[in-house]
């Protein structure tokens, strides 16, 4: 994913730049566009998922964005994102220790 402003002055904002690919952590793809004004965090232009082996649970220093379905508040997702860390502390003791939860 890029920001606007990224597509704007990379791109020119053409369409046609999603599938295109970039040079970040690797060759990606494009594969959408942030609505303008969104730069999360810190302005952030350019925003690529994070692949680990198989089985790796050691790499935990991420941030998350998400769309909250229509109808949903940000109070039930964040509640339901506790109880999903919560469970994930139960299984994963080892690499999910508190300071995620609230």
């Amino acid at each position: 994913m890029i920001s606007y402003p990224y597509w704007q002055s990379h791109y020119g904002g053409d369409p046609r730049a999603l599938g295109k690919t970039i040079r970040a952590d690797g060759v990606r793809p494009i594969v959408g566009v942030f609505p303008p004004g969104f730069r999360f965090p810190n302005n952030t232009d350019i925003r690529v998922s994070a692949v680990g082996a198989p089985g790796s649970r050691g790499r935990q220093n991420f941030l998350a964005a998400g769309r909250l379905k229509i109808g949903v508040t940000a109070e039930q997702a964040q509640t339901e994102m506790t109880t999903i860390a919560r469970r994930l502390e139960q299984q994963y003791p080892d690499t999910n220790r508190g300071p995620a939860l609230p």
